[in-house]
């Protein structure tokens, strides 16, 4: 599976996703920070990723309706509508459930 993680989430998510066999690459290293939703939508596309995400607008299904695409999985942030806060606990349940949808 192949999947694009969005700045949202440190470089310790990617390093995880790839060590768990996944083709894996960040936002961040493919210098796409701050990039509009509508931008890097059709890269992800093009690329044929699953994106992992924090920004609830890709969470819009009238936008991007399901099977339309190859996936988003959607973050929320517990306690914090800034920032994302996830210990690397729940990132391995996270990454238990990518191989068991896979």
């Amino acid at each position: 599976m192949k999947i694009k993680v969005d700045e949202d989430f440190p470089n310790k998510v990617v390093q995880l996703l790839n060590e768990q066999g996944y083709h894996v690459v960040s936002v961040i290293e493919q210098e796409m920070g701050g990039f509009k939703d509508a931008d890097l939508w059709p890269i992800v596309q093009t690329e044929q990723r699953f994106l992992v995400t924090a920004d609830k607008g890709f969470a819009d299904i009238r936008v991007y309706p399901p099977g339309t695409h190859c996936g988003v999985l959607l973050f929320r942030p517990d306690n914090s509508p800034y920032k994302p806060l996830f210990t690397l606990k729940m990132v391995r349940i996270r990454a238990t459930l990518l191989i068991v949808w896979n």
